[in-house]
């Protein structure tokens, strides 16, 4: 079972972002990622308390309007720390810098 309290995503978006919590496939929360446009940067997400799963799923989406052009985002790596320890556990890194 993984407790999770925080997401961290290192990312550029010239829009914000939707980061979507699925627990054990079901979506649980939809959190905002309130970004700096254009610009790299970390952002933390506090996330539920009662954010637990045997599978945790995260998905980031955009938020700008689908009829807008669209160039998307790009993100480096997303985190999320658990609740129990403190640590951070990489869930995807683009870089592979990943332990």
């Amino acid at each position: 079972m993984a407790w999770a309290s925080e997401a961290r995503v290192d990312c550029i978006s010239p829009a914000n972002l939707s980061l979507l919590v699925y627990r054990d496939d079901v979506l649980f929360t939809t959190e905002s990622v309130v970004v700096t446009p254009n610009v790299r940067s970390l952002y933390r997400v506090p996330l539920p308390h009662s954010t637990k799963a045997r599978r945790l799923r995260l998905v980031l989406k955009a938020t700008n309007p689908a009829g807008s052009l669209n160039p998307g985002f790009e993100c480096y790596y997303v985190s999320v720390r658990h609740r129990g320890t403190g640590k951070f556990v990489t869930l995807y890194d683009a870089l592979g810098d990943a332990a």
